[in-house]
Formats: C-alpha cells, sequence, structure tokens
C-alpha cells in the first residue's frame, strides 16, 4: 500500500520510443485525505524497459517520485 498525501497518483512509463509499449491504470484520478491508504493497480506492456515509475502530483503542479518498481518485483 501507498501513502497518498495530495491530490492524485499518475503512473508515467519512461521509454524511448513508445511502439508497442501500453500502460493502463484501472482507476482515474484519486483525491484523499493526508495520510489515507491507496492501493494502485495497473498494467503494463513494453518491448524497450521493464521500469514502472509512480508520481505524486499536488495541487500546484509539482511532481514527486513515489516510488519504482521493475517487472518481477
Amino acid at each position: 500500500m501507498l501513502s497518498a498525501s495530495c491530490s492524485g497518483f499518475v503512473i508515467l512509463l519512461i521509454l524511448r520510443g513508445t511502439c508497442g509499449d501500453s500502460v493502463k491504470q484501472t482507476e482515474g484520478s484519486v483525491t484523499l485525505p493526508e495520510a489515507a491508504f491507496l492501493t494502485l493497480k495497473c498494467t503494463y506492456q513494453t518491448n524497450y524497459s521493464p521500469y514502472l515509475y509512480w508520481i505524486q502530483h499536488d495541487p500546484e503542479g509539482n511532481s514527486s517520485p513515489v516510488c519504482n518498481c521493475c517487472d518481477g518485483e
């Protein structure tokens, strides 16, 4: 579980190219109160990189990394 303190999360798949790569987030934008817990689910497929990065966006538009994951972890 991830702790969420701002307006929401989006997932960002960092790739050099996008041909054949896709990511699907099952939830839309999520807003939570501070210190609330959230489980985010997604599926992704890539031919380039197994790394997936979770980015948090606050209401002011600032971005900060939450965690990164690698296929199989």
